[in-house]
């Protein structure tokens, strides 16, 4: 039975981890898809056929947490059961070496996810500074994801804490005399991370909770050792790994060096779409207050029922928001500044409104957008509190509001 129980989380692991690093490896990107078709074709007849329900389609929305991934766990989790129980009634010998690369195979699976979302929050990729528009957002409003981005993007130091802490336990699991430290920093931050997508709703939940099960896995084998050590008691070396023959050892050693140099390649990719993502401030970035605005030569009362009626101009260089008298937002492009027009561009679309400066705070806008004749008349609000208050070594009483 233990053996049964041991060959179902081989299988189970294979499965979840395969076909990696296909996919990471530059090139393998079409085999990647086909392997992803034959999944696609076989979590659809698992639906159909199993579960009896309509079978999902897969599509890239950016969650983890689809009713496809939900099957195809469900489906993973079938074909490991069923193939350790087949597996132990054809072979009940031991398989040491199988387990040894198993072993290896998750480490470095965990490490290289590890590596990439830990230097995504590095370089800023997965948690950007919030926009200027979020601030004049209410609370109430946000998503809990959206509180959580805000809340990791706000403070850079904190992000980069995190995103540290990712890339030190996935460079620990790269090597055997530093795997089982690796995975005990990886549970620590894992576990947080697992926390935080279950409680605000982040739509990783399935993936995060597999990484974490992963690093669990990685460590049990030498859990006795560390709690021994831990506790003062003395413990035997860690036994040497099971060898194969030279051909396989050369083969095993470069395909380590490879796997380390595609590896190693992460922080480069992501310094670079970092620096792709940059935006330089305009010179009428902020929060503008429409004290009066004219459409066709009508002046539009600051009523809260007229949907036509600006409230707030929000002008950033990646993006610029209306937000309406009835406090509907609407994205209408990103900016352009010059001196003297401020350009909105959709795509082939652009639309340039001439400006001037009234003092330093206010200014007037004219010109056409979506056929109306605008005429407005803007004054500067002042930046947020969230992004002025700063830090204070010396506080002689709490800050809350």
């Amino acid at each position: 039975m233990r053996t049964t129980y041991g060959r179902f989380g081989v299988l189970l692991a294979a499965l979840f981890v395969a076909p990696f690093p296909v996919g990471l490896v530059p090139g393998t990107g079409p085999l990647a898809a086909a392997i992803h078709r034959g999944w696609d074709w076989a979590v659809a007849r698992f639906a159909e056929h199993v579960l009896r329900i309509d079978p999902p389609i897969f599509q890239p929305t950016g969650s983890g947490d689809t009713t496809w991934h939900w099957v195809q766990a469900a489906l993973i989790l079938t074909l490991a059961a069923a193939g350790a129980a087949l597996w132990t009634a054809i072979d009940r010998a031991p398989r040491p070496r199988l387990t040894a690369a198993l072993h290896t195979y998750l480490r470095y699976f965990v490490a290289a996810n590890m590596l990439l979302y830990g230097f995504a929050k590095v370089y800023a990729i997965q948690f950007r500074t919030p926009w200027i528009g979020r601030y004049d957002q209410s609370i109430g409003e946000m998503s809990p994801m959206g509180l959580l981005w805000t809340f990791m993007g706000h403070s850079r130091a904190y992000t980069i804490f995190a995103g540290v802490a990712e890339v030190v336990g996935g460079v620990l699991l790269l090597w055997r005399r530093t795997y089982v430290l690796g995975a005990f920093v990886v549970i620590a931050v894992m576990t947080n991370v697992v926390l935080l997508n279950f409680c605000y709703d982040v739509p990783v939940k399935l993936f995060s909770t597999e990484l974490l099960v992963m690093a669990i896995a990685i460590a049990w084998p030498q859990l006795r050792r560390v709690v021994g050590a831990a506790l003062g008691y003395r413990v035997d070396d860690v036994p040497p790994r099971p060898r194969g023959s030279a051909l396989g050892e050369r083969l095993r050693f470069v395909t380590k060096l490879a796997m380390l140099g595609v590896l190693a390649m992460i922080p480069l990719y992501y310094r670079a779409f970092d620096r792709s993502l940059e935006r330089r401030p305009t010179a009428l970035d902020g929060v503008w207050t429409v004290e009066r605005m004219r459409i066709d030569g009508v002046d539009k009362a600051a009523l809260f029922t007229d949907d036509a009626r600006w409230r707030k101009l929000i002008v950033c260089s990646w993006g610029t928001m209306v937000r309406r008298a009835t406090d509907r937002r609407q994205m209408l492009g990103r900016a352009e500044v010059s001196d003297r027009e401020l350009t909105i561009v959709r795509g082939f679309y652009r639309q340039s409104l001439p400006y001037w400066r009234v003092d330093a705070t206010h200014i007037i806008v004219e010109g056409t957008l979506d056929g109306a004749q605008l005429h407005l008349e803007l004054a500067l609000d002042d930046p947020p509190l969230l992004r002025t208050r700063g830090f204070h070594w010396v506080s002689e009483a709490p800050f809350h509001r």
